[in-house]
């Protein structure tokens, strides 16, 4: 039961800082958890360092975090290559207007450039006078930064083991730690304003990949693709440079060069830095041979681009990869040339890695289906919306699942495919079915950027009931 006098007084003594930049004692304690990021590894320098806030303290940076961004998108200042930290952007968006880009410059034979690069530590390295700064150009209040930043300033961290929390914390000597931890409420909000300066710069500077629609002739650019510390920036030369040259790419490899210097020196001015082991690009161009367009190889298009090492004290050369070559972003295996090998095997594996457990582990029927519509089926979905797999590749996947997933809830497992993915209102089992619901994905994408103006919201949802498929789509479809 709420108790109303509790609440204002709980209220008050949060906001007391909040207005005045006032730093209780009792604020300054953290507790520091050190967690896997893998769970393969506990090496001590793979550790993730969440820390532990004093409850009212997160409770005002939470706050903080959902009102700059809040007023931040009220001024427009959110460029919208950004996704992260925001309301009604999601990942897996994120990652298809990267397999749109890689779509248009098949479709127009076009030369780009692409860098996937990784942010060493986002959070932990954001310097505190840049991070006020971009607090302030959004409305945050001088004393809502000091109440916030003054506290990281004086913070004594104690660690937390098996064994207890330490007696003795580590703090700052002269100079406060900066960074603003992971387990910061206003963290990914903060890490978003910082980003912001970088994006106009690169934008400032006439960087990014140019487009004109094909019906409205209307051009725009956009200079990457960014969620939280996961970012690729893109480039292209504009029209006027292109050709079907060497010279070209030698171009292009050079303004690429400018764009990773300017986007890396931005980091580094607000604290980051880049991790070479984590980062590498893609130089596309295509030659005309034999009477049709093929990628180019690494070979017959020369380049490299380097970047400053963590320390900032030399340069290292990026990892270049093959058109064909798939990495993991945002949940994604994406490659330039848009085969789905590698995203094929990874869903695959993943299939028969829970068709394993299932059988090997005693299962009620209720807790197999809920595993199967809930677990195993929502992860499968996920990164459909930027796939094009075929017909077959699905059907491989689907195999493992309904050969353990039938049996576990009580139905022969020689099922026909029409009755196991067919709707329950209609007597079917109703397991989703991926060929289906990629299609479906597919056609919001379209219904989303206006290329399926003939398809309503409410057509698209009798569909998705249609196939008993709760894929989550954004509520204000």
């Amino acid at each position: 039961r709420q108790d109303n006098n509790i609440a204002e007084f709980d209220a008050t003594m949060a906001n007391i800082p909040y207005a005045s930049g006032y730093n209780p004692k009792t604020w300054t304690k953290f507790t520091d958890v050190l967690i896997p990021k893998k769970t393969t590894s506990s090496a001590i320098e793979k550790l993730r360092i969440i820390v532990l806030f004093h409850a009212m303290f997160n409770m005002n940076n939470k706050r903080i975090g959902r009102d700059m961004i809040a007023n931040a998108e009220r001024l427009n200042q959110i460029p919208w290559e950004v996704y992260g930290s925001r309301k009604r952007h999601r990942a897996i968006e994120c990652a298809v207007n990267k397999v749109l880009t890689t779509d248009i410059a098949r479709q127009e034979h076009r030369s780009m450039a692409l860098c996937s690069n990784d942010a060493k530590s986002c959070f932990d390295r954001i310097l505190h006078a840049i991070a006020t700064i971009c607090m302030r150009r959004v409305g945050v209040s001088r004393q809502t930064c000091l109440m916030m930043f003054g506290t990281l300033a004086q913070a004594q961290h104690y660690i937390r083991t098996n064994y207890g929390d330490s007696d003795q914390a580590y703090s700052c000597i002269e100079i406060p730690f900066q960074g603003i931890n992971q387990g910061n409420g206003a963290g990914p909000g903060i890490w978003l304003l910082v980003s912001i300066p970088i994006i106009n710069m690169l934008k400032a500077e006439g960087f990014g990949f140019k487009v004109r629609t094909v019906i409205s002739k209307e051009k725009f650019s956009f200079v990457c693709y960014t969620f939280v510390d996961d970012s690729d920036v893109v480039h292209s030369l504009s029209e006027n440079d292109m050709t079907e040259t060497a010279e070209e790419t030698t171009a292009l490899v050079t303004e690429m060069q400018k764009v990773v210097d300017t986007w890396e020196g931005g980091l580094r001015a607000s604290g980051g830095a880049l991790v070479p082991s984590k980062s590498y690009w893609f130089l596309i161009h295509f030659i005309f041979e034999n009477n049709e367009w093929r990628y180019a190889k690494i070979n017959e298009t020369p380049g490299v681009i380097t970047i400053r090492d963590i320390p900032g004290t030399g340069r290292v050369e990026l990892e270049r990869l093959e058109a064909h070559e798939a990495r993991e972003s945002l949940g994604v295996f994406s490659t330039m040339d848009a085969n789905q090998i590698a995203q094929a095997k990874a869903l695959k594996e993943k299939a028969i890695k829970w068709a394993d457990k299932v059988r090997t582990q005693r299962l009620s029927q209720a807790e197999a289906w809920f595993s199967l519509q809930y677990c195993v089926m929502k992860s499968l979905e996920y990164p459909l919306m930027a796939t094009s797999l075929s017909k077959a590749q699905c059907e491989t996947i689907m195999r493992p699942i309904r050969a353990a997933a039938l049996p576990a809830i009580g139905i022969n497992r020689h099922l026909t495919l029409t009755i196991a993915h067919g709707p329950q209102c209609y007597q079917g089992v109703g397991i989703p079915d991926l060929w289906t619901v990629q299609g479906i994905l597919k056609l919001w994408v379209a219904l989303k950027h206006g290329d399926a103006p003939t398809i309503t919201g409410n057509q698209l949802r009798a569909s998705m009931e249609l196939h008993t498929i709760e894929i989550g789509l954004p509520g204000h479809l």
